[in-house]
């Protein structure tokens, strides 16, 4: 289907159908698409360093409570996929190495939670390696929904750095720190701007003890 078949000025009524629109074009576009409610939907954020055990704990997370994972860096490879004008942006962006437009990956996020809100097994969606600033964090609180919950999965550098020295030996220490330290500041800057939302997850502790104190506090949101 071309842009200019995509009737995004749609105002039909919205019915009981993904996507609620009485011609069923699927295009994320449309008025009628767009008034999908994301009320009572939870969604979280799962923060840490590298080497914090996040991967573990978000695979926890979405066996026991059934949430829908996001990777922003994942549906930029999917969008890269489709051969879309947006895609071929993107291709030619991590062509040079560079990062994709918070912009965009804020669309990629929105349109993804979209399409997959109204599935019968939709209980809520977690958002693995987002955001990565605060600007970030904001942009999607703005253009979509305010986080619900977000956890932090905290480690000292020295734990951190020794975890990864352990995964990789031939990796260089120095760098290995730099890039524990930039994730510091980055995450804390985050922390502060949510305090009332973030909680914070002892990470020295074994992936099931920290997913048994995860559970406690999601339980009460979900």
């Amino acid at each position: 289907m071309n842009d200019k078949d995509l009737c995004w000025p749609c105002e039909e009524d919205a019915i009981e159908k993904l996507p609620p629109c009485p011609l069923q074009c699927r295009s994320l576009k449309c008025k009628a698409f767009k008034r999908i409610s994301l009320e009572g939907i939870p969604i979280v954020w799962v923060l840490g360093g590298p080497g914090s055990g996040k991967g573990t704990q978000v695979d926890k997370i979405i066996s026991k409570y059934g949430l829908t994972l996001l990777s922003p860096d994942a549906l930029v490879r999917e969008e890269v996929k489709t051969g879309s004008v947006r895609g071929k942006c993107l291709s030619k962006i991590l062509e040079r190495n560079d990062t994709a437009p918070s912009d965009v990956i804020i669309d990629l996020l929105k349109d993804a939670i979209y399409q997959n809100v109204r599935a019968p097994t939709a209980t809520g969606f977690l958002l693995d390696g987002f955001p990565k600033e605060k600007s970030q964090a904001v942009m999607f609180e703005t253009r979509i929904k305010p986080c619900t919950v977000i956890f932090y999965l905290e480690a000292s550098s020295d734990t951190l750095t020794k975890r990864l020295m352990a995964r990789d030996p031939s990796a260089n220490e120095q760098a290995i720190k730099q890039r524990v330290k930039a994730t510091f500041e980055v995450d804390e800057l985050l922390l502060a701007a949510y305090c009332e939302k973030a909680f914070r997850i002892n990470a020295e502790n074994d992936a099931d003890t920290m997913f048994h104190e995860l559970s406690e506090i999601l339980d009460s949101f979900i």
